[in-house]
């Protein structure tokens, strides 16, 4: 099921726009063509006046650059309008702006191809780097102090209410044994409980040999409940025997150290009262300590339980301590961004002392997971090649044949070592990077509409291809079950069951054979083919449900994209996918007569829809909604059962229900035209797959069509009678935003 999104603002729709508009002072040094590139270019004499010329329309050499200098027309709003000739934008009416025409290009070799002319290159002071595989060391700093083992503190407390008549110890930092006496209380409490001891002893030599046994258990019963109340109130087994020898109450307890070390706290006076619970001292064995780091979150990556790390105390130069980590902050700290870590440390003779300051340098050997071919080294590349967005990143991959050709790459990273970035996915040793000037190319490919940093999909998701080879499209349909698995494990508990789930998804892309496609097709598939590879790795890799979940929905976006783009569904069903017997010569999977007449009926409540949108009517479109859920249950209710229906055309209507269904859901429980609009895309889905594999009958004619900038420029197909474009995604914002990317069958 396409998951539900909902369309960028207006605001953040232009941020982008602005900062395109302003590259175009710098646009003059972006011309197709050019060549010539060393390893490292440095910036060109004079270059000040090529960028001047070049932002003013003219070459290097000053000449006014004319119309057949001009290879296309073009919105800087809408990068991929490219008209013949100059005019106005047809989307948002903005001036045209010329491109110039460069050397013939070859075929491009990815959707992120990017070329600059020598001038371009000079501007931007390009210069290359290799991916390396090197040994990585990273130098980690930690700073911190020495604190009590938490572990190792005891506490004396008040068991009962009463006045402390002497202190045996009366001063903070003496040493103290187990069982030392620390105090001496008097508690008529304590008196009294003693006395009931007593009394109860005599009771049982009172009775004679042969009293009721009912006597003599009650007698016993009574004094062990009075020898377990003097135990609770903190008496030993030898008080208690002092007590029950001598015949009488004491006046005094003695309270005794539970465990030896130093005195760290005193909280009474001698002679004061004191409530049941009282703390009076509390005492800590400093024989081991804690030293306790603050850690920034960016140096997570580098720290394991049960390392050993050495660090140096501030009171004490020119000595190293070893401690080894036992434990690591689960919370990182919002304010300052950093973590506690915690090492056990050894405090023979006690010179390391809660407070004191410490600070350690820890060297780790970076990893990035992968199969290193020789231990201990890993893929690398410079820290500034690299556009982060998050654990991926973009790179800009040099033509080793074309100077000036770059190609961007999304790749996965691994941690930050320095001023390199670990590579665990994406590239290959001795591929030569842009490790400067890459954001200036990033710039290049926006203006192209090409994908970037700032549009992860460009101009926006294409419709569905024409010329894809059958047997390609064939092969598609077995990433469904893995993909499908990824979702369902990401909904449960077991993180190993989630991350195999992935690993098998990754064996299913690496079996499809791509051989087969050439042009347009062979670029989007490998586009599309580099994205789920890096969710797989991602995915395979999750350390955590929450990590998982989020690369499972990531996943589900680009799977949504694969079906939208090649379209595969109704080859599987039989149609012959795109261009194909599922065109316009018919359904490839038909539903009964009955019901495709009824599916008839909800196209035409959906066309209405579809008019309220591109009007912004929403009265019009909240009635629409309720009509065509009315509509779309007299069909549910006349396929239960499937009656009629062959196995292909079951399955297509279970696929074009769960569409219907969610996108039903959203819009009729909403009341904004924003919130319509989400629930139109999976409607306006399942009515595309339906008039291809089920069969739709009406009058008329049925185009598809698309609108990349839906959706955060995601991008959303919709159906209208005739092709004139009346985008429901935007109303009157962005009426005519759109392509016609087809025409459905319509069964008469």
């Amino acid at each position: 099921m396409t998951p539900l999104r909902k369309s960028a603002p207006p605001a953040r729709r232009m941020a982008w726009v602005w900062l395109l508009a302003a590259l175009l002072a710098f646009g003059g040094g972006y011309w197709l063509g050019g060549a010539g590139e060393s390893h490292k270019e440095p910036a060109m004499a004079g270059h000040e006046h090529e960028h001047a010329a070049a932002a003013n329309g003219s070459g290097a050499n000053g000449s006014s650059t004319g119309e057949s200098d001009v290879a296309y027309w073009t919105c800087s709003m809408h990068p991929w309008i490219r008209l013949p000739e100059p005019g106005l934008c047809p989307i948002c009416a903005m001036d045209l702006i010329p491109v110039a025409k460069g050397r013939q290009e070859d075929a491009p070799t990815s959707l992120r191809a990017v070329t600059l002319s020598p001038a371009a290159r000079a501007l931007a002071q390009v210069a290359l780097a290799p991916v390396e595989r090197r040994t990585v060391d990273v130098a980690t700093r930690l700073l911190g102090r020495i604190e009590v083992d938490e572990t190792s503190q005891a506490y004396i407390t008040a068991r009962v209410a009463g006045r402390l008549d002497r202190l045996h110890v009366n001063v903070t930092g003496g040493m103290v044994k187990a069982g030392q006496v620390m105090a001496e209380i008097y508690s008529p409490e304590l008196v009294a409980a003693q006395a009931e001891l007593l009394e109860a002893r005599k009771a049982v030599a009172r009775l004679a040999a042969d009293a009721p046994a009912l006597l003599r258990d009650t007698a016993a019963r009574t004094e062990r409940a009075a020898l377990e109340k003097l135990r609770l109130l903190g008496f030993s087994a030898a008080e208690t025997e002092a007590v029950l020898k001598r015949g009488a109450p004491a006046d005094r307890m003695a309270l005794s150290a539970p465990a030896g070390g130093v005195v760290v706290r005193k909280d009474v006076q001698e002679g004061a009262y004191v409530a049941t619970g009282t703390r009076l001292y509390a005492i800590a064995d400093l024989s081991r300590v804690w030293a306790v780091f603050e850690a920034y979150e960016a140096d997570l990556p580098w720290l394991r339980m049960g390392a050993a790390v050495r660090f140096e105390a501030t009171g004490i130069p020119g000595e190293t301590f070893t401690g080894a980590v036992a434990f690591i902050d689960p919370v990182i700290d919002t304010m300052t961004r950093t973590f506690r870590v915690r090492l056990d440390v050894a405090n023979p003779g006690g010179r390391l002392k809660p407070g004191m300051l410490v600070h350690a340098v820890q060297q780790t050997a970076a990893g990035n997971g992968n199969d290193a071919a020789d231990a201990g080294q890993v893929l690398t590349i410079p820290a500034s090649a690299a556009l982060v967005t998050g654990a991926r990143a973009i790179v800009y991959v040099a033509d080793p044949d074309t100077p000036g050709s770059y190609a961007g790459r999304e790749i996965v990273l691994g941690p930050r070592a320095g001023d390199r970035y670990v590579v665990r996915q994406g590239l290959a040793e001795g591929e030569m990077v842009v490790a400067r000037g890459n954001f200036l190319v990033d710039s290049a490919a926006q203006l192209m509409a090409a994908p970037s940093m700032m549009l992860p999909e460009g101009a926006g998701v294409p419709g569905a291809l024409p010329g894809v080879p059958p047997p390609f499209l064939r092969q598609l349909p077995g990433l469904d079950a893995p993909a499908e698995a990824v979702r369902v494990a990401a909904g449960g508990t077991d993180l190993e069951t989630g991350r195999q789930a992935f690993a098998a998804l990754g064996q299913a892309l690496a079996a499809l054979d791509a051989s087969t496609l050439v042009d347009e097709p062979a670029l989007h598939w490998k586009e599309l083919a580099m994205l789920l590879g890096n969710d797989v790795r991602l995915g395979r890799d999750s350390r955590s449900m929450t990590e998982l979940r989020g690369h499972a929905r990531d996943l589900a976006a680009r799977m949504d994209r694969l079906r939208h783009t090649f379209d595969y569904a109704a080859l599987a069903s039989g149609s012959g996918g795109p261009g194909g017997p599922g065109g316009p010569g018919g359904p490839g999977a038909p539903a009964p007569e009955a019901v495709q007449q009824q599916l008839g009926a909800v196209l035409a409540a959906y066309l209405r829809l579809q008019e309220a949108l591109a009007r912004d009517d929403a009265p019009a479109a909240q009635a629409a909604v309720q009509a065509l859920g009315d509509v779309w249950r007299t069909v549910k209710s006349g396929a239960a059962g499937f009656a009629g229906f062959s196995d292909e055309a079951a399955a297509a209507f279970a696929a074009v229900q769960a569409e219907m269904d969610a996108g039903l859901a959203v819009m009729q429980d909403q009341a904004t035209l924003e919130q319509v609009r989400a629930g139109f895309q999976p409607v306006s889905n399942a009515l595309i797959q339906a008039a291809q594999t089920l069969g739709i009958v009406s009058q008329g004619e049925l185009f598809r069509l698309h609108c990349p900038m839906a959706f955060d420029y995601q991008g959303a197909d919709w159906l209208q009678p005739d092709p004139d474009i009346r985008n429901p995604y935007f109303g009157h914002l962005m009426p005519g935003c759109g392509d016609v990317t087809g025409q459905l069958p319509l069964a008469k």
